[in-house]
């Protein structure tokens, strides 16, 4: 009998062995297919979530700028037979500024056919110089040739009106017509700080995703690098910023912004000045239509952090199916031991009748 069970604890051992490492296998390779599957699908919802805010985003911003182009362009009809009366021309932009109470328009400015700003108005305390010249302006050049009613979009300046927190400004600008004749330009500037505040920080999925805005030139309109706003984004990764992957992410950035369509790229890229250090991002982008014109907005996000912040969340699945395993194995044991163990009796009892049978034909022999 001793040796039956010895022989049945051995063969329990051997099997229970055996269902240990299969199952110690199967967690490895659910937790490794899981984990894998797991980031990738994390990606792709991130992805899915920030084009979807990216492309809000940009829809919000398009109205902003389509209901400030209609405000601008009822102002400069409205103002294009006062130019010459000073009074009443300050109380238009006086009024077109309280009406608008937003810190995302800096105010308003009028120059005459010379260049000359004759009139402006600002929610800050601000001044400015007897005169001040702006007809080396890219905005005033294109007034002169302009049609009434059309609106030009600048790229990133610092305003020549003085004021204590200068920001860089977009201007937005319309050419000022008397009699058919062209005679001066009024111009709108739009803070790009303000703007950032309003419609692109909340677009960020986690706090350290990032939100970038670009021209159709492909000059930095907003950045997480202040010193990118204002220069060429694709030039200076062209010529200026080498590091592994420029070249592909200039030509990328050139040929999304050419085809003026939303998306989604993995990628990586510098997020530090030195250029040093890649980080894998996950990017969504989305035109900004304006006037005919576009922006490219882009909202990134580092792809280790996403997948870190969903990482409560696979722990517990991989705490479910551990668990799950555990109580398999432990079932698996009573289960090998009260099956092994009623084998064993059976095999006993049957050897013991085969015994008696030959002891009994022995005898009768």
């Amino acid at each position: 009998m001793k040796k039956i069970t010895r022989t049945i604890t051995t063969k329990t051992f051997l099997l229970l062995s055996l269902a240990g490492l299969l199952m110690l296998m199967l967690v490895a390779f659910v937790y490794l297919f899981t984990g894998k599957k797991t980031r990738s699908i994390l990606s792709g919802k991130i992805l899915d979530r920030q084009l979807v805010t990216a492309s809000s985003g940009a829809r919000s911003i398009e109205s902003f700028i389509k209901l400030t182009k209609s405000s601008v362009v009822l102002l400069s009809k409205a103002i294009e037979d006062n130019l010459q009366d000073q009074d009443v021309l300050q109380k238009q932009l006086d009024d077109f500024v309280s009406d608008w109470d937003s810190p995302t328009l800096n105010g308003v400015m009028v120059a005459d056919k010379d260049g000359k700003i004759i009139s402006f108005s600002s929610i800050y305390e601000a001044t400015i110089q007897p005169n001040t010249d702006i007809s080396d302006r890219d905005y005033f050049s294109w007034a002169k040739n302009a049609q009434p009613g059309e609106i030009f979009l600048g790229n990133p300046i610092l305003s020549r009106i003085e004021r204590k927190d200068k920001d860089l400004i977009i201007p937005m600008s319309t050419p000022i017509f008397t009699d058919g004749e062209f005679s001066g330009v009024l111009s709108v500037p739009i803070s790009l700080s303000k703007i950032t505040d309003q419609y692109l920080h909340p677009l960020k999925v986690l706090d350290s995703s990032e939100i970038y805005l670009l021209s159709s030139e492909g000059v930095v309109l907003h950045s997480p690098r202040s010193e990118l706003v204002g220069l060429n984004f694709i030039d200076r990764l062209e010529n200026e910023d080498p590091f592994l992957g420029a070249k592909f992410i200039a030509n990328f950035a050139e040929e999304k912004i050419a085809e003026r369509h939303e998306g989604v790229i993995d990628i990586a890229y510098p997020t530090t000045s030195d250029n040093k250090l890649l980080t894998r991002m996950l990017v969504a982008y989305s035109p900004v239509d304006y006037n005919g014109a576009y922006w490219m907005l882009a909202v990134g996000t580092p792809r280790g952090e996403a997948i870190a912040f969903i990482a409560p969340f696979i722990a517990n699945e991989l705490g479910i199916i551990i668990a799950g395993s555990l109580i398999f194995f432990f079932f698996a044991i009573i289960a090998s031991a009260y099956f092994g163990h009623r084998h064993g009796l059976i095999n006993h009892r049957k050897n013991n009748s085969q015994v008696l049978e030959s002891s009994k034909i022995d005898q009768d022999t």
